[in-house]
């Protein structure tokens, strides 16, 4: 008998149960505060928590979108600057053997087309 209240917590295949008693009889403040506590829980939750974590994920999204914004703006800064050693090399290449590399490629997907460079 009285008033039990359960919280459960799902988190990677595990669940978390806490059993809280409340009140041993039946009375009207017991039954007040069993619906009173998990309704304020969940308001709070989804009213006050969780937006100010979606704005916080947003934030980070945006933060590394930048960054990788600005790698890729000094990577093909680097290219330009190494543009006038790679001719010279390949004109000397050229000169000397008759050969030249017209595509080198590296990394974990070197079958795939590489059509990023400016």
């Amino acid at each position: 008998g009285g008033v039990k209240l359960t919280l459960r917590y799902d988190r990677g295949g595990i669940r978390y149960v806490l059993p809280l008693k409340l009140a041993s009889g039946l009375s009207f403040g017991a039954a007040l505060v069993g619906g009173a506590v998990p309704t304020a829980i969940n308001f709070v939750v989804y009213n006050l928590v969780r937006p100010l974590y979606a704005a916080r994920v947003a934030r980070n999204r945006f933060r590394t979108d930048e960054r990788l914004l600005e790698a890729r703006e000094r990577a093909l800064v680097q290219m330009r600057i190494l543009a006038k050693t790679a001719a010279k090399h390949r004109q000397d290449a050229v000169d000397k053997l008759g050969l030249v590399i017209l595509r080198a490629r590296y990394g974990s997907r070197p079958h795939e087309p590489c059509g990023w460079r400016p």
